[in-house]
């Protein structure tokens, strides 16, 4: 459209400190604890593996000795012996739950108590376990390897130095998939089997030792995520205006306002309040003279939406959400296909901002 005015859109990076969605007093500490509720049964199992291994060699020895001691006519009937080694099975590791309590997870923004804090959290590792093995071959992709199914269950609670639950979640029980031993379909199946006996349990080993500190990391976030103040960065889709008929100057300059008071927000949050008013008035002075049923007009519809969708992003980081919430309802008046995905941004922005800032 020759003389249409539009919306000029502008991606800028917002950095802040997110506050966290269950609000402790500001002088708690939180204290960790990683439990791997399996350990008694993992050290069975090794026991029990060790023990039998224990036994297969004094009976090695044993027979060692006779036949040491027979004659030659006698070695010949007996038969040298063969030191026999117990099978061996994924049995899963035993895990150092002090050293994982200490250094798995960090709540930023509090600090972390000595011992007993006011705020406990527990994170229970239910236990690594391997559902199936199964080979594949895949005839199509002429690829053969092994698919293992397994899970790795864990729970993440926040409890008060009260005794009161105040958060709990349970993750992993989905069934996950790993490929191991990917290999060209030209090697024997038989090949591949060897090579699956030979290293399945180090192979098994080294994805348990993987997903758990995966988990632990997820823990940590959703943690952060809960109580604690992490920084974070968002990208912000902002607009200024183009058109060959009109000046559109000062869109711009709020534009540059907006850029200078997300630089120093982290440092001097008054003074970048003061820039965003300062473009917020732009944009009111703009609007107060649209016409959106006239796409020439200079203020039309387009470039309407973009300034109200600029206001609600401001006012939700002001924490001004009763005026973001009425800047979102007037760009929802002027929704089109093309604009419906940046209403429903500013929608969740200003929800999400409403609930850690209420």
């Amino acid at each position: 459209m020759l003389f249409g005015q539009r919306a000029k859109k502008e991606r800028l990076s917002y950095t802040y400190i997110q506050s966290p969605l269950l609000k402790f007093d500001s002088n708690w500490k939180y204290d960790v604890k990683v439990i791997q509720v399996n350990k008694a049964d993992l050290i069975e199992k090794r026991n029990a593996f060790e023990e039998r291994q224990r036994i297969y060699d004094e009976t090695f020895e044993k027979e060692l000795e006779a036949y040491n001691n027979s004659s030659v006519a006698g070695r010949v009937l007996l038969k040298k012996p063969v030191r026999k080694i117990a099978a061996p099975d994924f049995m899963g590791a035993i895990l150092n739950e002090e050293i994982l309590s200490n250094s798995a997870i960090e709540i930023q923004g509090l600090e972390r108590a000595l011992s007993d804090g006011e705020i406990n959290i527990e994170i229970k590792l239910e236990g690594f376990s391997v559902v199936s093995n199964e080979k594949i071959v895949d005839e199509k992709k002429q690829r053969m390897y092994y698919k293992t199914m397994y899970r790795n269950p864990f729970t993440v609670s926040v409890i008060t130095n009260n005794k009161q639950l105040v958060f709990s979640k349970a993750f992993g029980n989905e069934l996950r998939e790993h490929h191991f031993l990917d290999r060209k379909y030209e090697l024997t199946s038989r090949k591949l089997d060897d090579e699956w006996r030979a290293n399945k349990v180090s192979l098994i080993a080294g994805i348990e030792d993987k997903t758990i500190k995966n988990d632990l990391a997820m823990a940590n976030e959703v943690l952060n995520d809960q109580i604690g103040y992490p920084q974070k960065t968002v990208e912000l889709e902002l607009y200024s205006a183009a058109g060959k008929k009109f000046d559109f100057t000062e869109s711009e300059n709020a534009i540059d306002m907006l850029k200078e008071a997300f630089l120093i927000r982290m440092s001097n949050e008054d003074s970048s309040n003061e820039k965003l008013n300062m473009a917020v008035e732009i944009w009111q002075t703009e609007l107060a003279s649209k016409d959106v049923e006239d796409k020439k007009a200079r203020i039309n519809k387009k470039v309407a939406t973009g300034f109200y969708l600029n206001l609600a992003y401001v006012n939700a980081i002001q924490k001004k959400h009763g005026e973001a919430e009425k800047n979102y309802l007037e760009a929802e008046k002027l929704r089109t296909t093309w604009t419906g995905p940046e209403i429903d941004a500013v929608k969740r922005f200003i929800k999400e901002s409403k609930e850690r800032n209420p």
